[in-house]
């Protein structure tokens, strides 16, 4: 659960245009990873598919707010006409 958010985020801020903070978290997420692998809380494979999974998440993200940014243009541009 750790990692998925963290990678999430940090691909959500990338793609958003937030470049330095987006490097800035995927440097947190991949810390975390490790310590919860150092730590033995977690198996690779947990960590992997929390990676893999946040990853996912994090473009669902950026395209359901490019698709509702889409859309409140589109509403705005019918009142104005």
């Amino acid at each position: 659960m750790h990692v998925n958010q963290n990678q999430a985020s940090a691909l959500c801020a990338i793609l958003f245009n937030f470049r330095k903070a987006g490097v800035a978290a995927f440097i947190v997420a991949a810390l975390i990873a490790f310590s919860r692998l150092y730590l033995f809380l977690h198996f690779p494979t947990d960590v992997l598919c929390g990676i893999v999974l946040g990853i996912l998440l994090g473009f669902a993200a950026v395209r359901l707010c490019d698709f509702a940014a889409g859309k409140m243009k589109a509403r705005q541009g019918k009142g104005n006409s």
